[in-house]
């Protein structure tokens, strides 16, 4: 009786842990990914000066969080996520539209992927 009492408590732990993960990893996501949406806007629209600054925002709230995401996520995606970041940042500076455009998308993605990839399902699973 007493190992299935520890072996219940661990397993609540555990999902504790699961849950409490996903919620945090889904508020960064999708605070990060509405700021981005915002910066592909402003390129959209053209508007360079006020789309670095939104970015240059963006960048120093996503550094801050950057060591809590390091020991939640697979470093991977950290680095997909990092090199469009400085893509987006360069071409922003440029005004390549094209190119800051594809490259604030594909930040987008690759944060709102981070929360499907590490969500704990039967897919991810296997």
């Amino acid at each position: 009786m007493r190992s299935f009492i520890i072996a219940m408590c661990i397993l609540v732990v555990l999902i504790g842990g699961l849950v409490a993960t996903h919620m945090i990893l889904h508020n960064l996501s999708y605070q990060d990914a509405e700021t981005l949406g915002i910066v592909y806007n402003l390129i959209e629209e053209d508007k360079w000066d006020e789309s670095n600054d939104v970015f240059l925002v963006f960048q120093e709230k996503y550094q801050a969080k950057e060591n809590l995401m390091k020991v939640l996520v697979d470093h991977a995606e950290l680095d997909n996520i990092e090199s469009s970041l400085i893509a987006t940042e360069e071409f922003i500076k440029v005004k390549n539209k094209g190119n800051a455009l594809d490259a604030a998308a594909r930040s987008i993605f690759y944060i709102r992927h981070l929360e499907d990839k590490n969500r704990f399902n039967v897919e991810n699973v296997l």
